[in-house]
């Protein structure tokens, strides 16, 4: 007789036949690619690798495990994104622990951190001591990436999130860069907030949020249902942090520093508009689907 309390196997329900099941399941949710969502789920509820689930197809779940399954299951049912289901991403192939305080990181935002790392290949500065400033880190993903990367680099990450520190800081210690990291919460649109930034930089970095307010509601359900709003939309026009960046830059550049910023379907050309007036070379790199995406600025020091 099992004790009381003590997990008990559910034995017709082996996971060969929960995957059947569970990807009908979704797809009758409308989520895509089903399979690979209820494997990646049941991974993550009995502590399997995708190649141990298979080794292991008739295995039954447990009690607990079975009840684990079925609520991160429902979950994304509803579309929250898997990400946030498991607790974890990767990004730049570093592991990165994130919740709904922080946007997920997305294979478009690695170009910010590749036309950094290029730039200081370019100019031979990847092994020199570097100051690089990170505007709205949210998860600490380009911070975290740059720091791991380039040896003598030391990073400011700031956000107007406290939870989002939070994250950054855990993620920090998990790939082990907190050393080379100063986290600070602050409104980078607010001047006043802006006075503890008073150093030169080599590198400015950031992906703001740049969604307009008028289109966030037009966002998947996945997106805006779930990821903080803080993070993708300005409440105006969608430019605020590049006008921001714009007036931040000149005395905060170093005059042969490097601007270098993330922009949504569309903004390249106003976004250029604002940089014109304190850069004399502004380059635009489109991401994997021909979308322009990064958005890379050399100083002018007018002094």
């Amino acid at each position: 007789m099992p004790v009381k309390g003590m997990a008990t196997a559910s034995s017709n329900l082996n996971i060969l036949n929960l995957l059947n099941s569970s990807t009908d399941y979704l797809e009758k949710y409308g989520i895509e690619n089903s399979r690979l969502n209820a494997e990646r789920i049941l991974c993550s509820a009995i502590n399997l690798n995708r190649v141990q689930l298979y080794l292991n197809y008739d295995r039954p779940l447990t009690d607990l495990e079975l009840l684990d399954f079925k609520k991160r299951l429902k979950r994304r049912a509803t579309s929250e994104p898997l990400q946030y289901i498991l607790g974890e991403t990767e990004f730049f192939s570093l592991p990165f622990k994130i919740n709904s305080d922080v946007l997920i990181p997305r294979p478009e935002t690695e170009l910010l951190v590749e036309s950094v790392l290029t730039w200081a290949k370019a100019t031979k500065k990847l092994n020199s001591k570097l100051s690089v400033l990170d505007v709205g880190t949210g998860s600490g993903c380009i911070a975290i990436s740059l720091a791991k990367h380039i040896e003598n680099c030391i990073v400011t990450a700031v956000d107007i999130s406290a939870e989002a520190i939070e994250v950054a800081q855990d993620n920090a210690r998990l790939n082990e860069v907190h050393e080379k990291i100063n986290f600070s919460q602050l409104n980078f649109l607010n001047s006043n907030d802006l006075d503890v930034l008073n150093e030169n930089y080599d590198i400015v970095v950031s992906n703001p949020p740049y969604i307009a307010k008028d289109e966030f509601e037009n966002l998947p359900l996945e997106v805006k249902g779930f990821e903080p709003p803080v993070a993708l939309h300005d409440k105006a026009d969608g430019y605020l942090f590049y006008r921001a960046l714009a007036d931040f830059s000149p005395s905060r550049l170093k005059k042969d520093g490097l601007l270098t910023m993330e922009i949504g379907l569309g903004q390249a050309e106003i976004v250029k508009q604002l940089m014109q007036k304190h850069f004399t070379e502004i380059k635009i790199d489109a991401d994997f689907n021909g979308i322009d995406r990064i958005v890379s600025c050399q100083f002018l020091h007018l002094s």
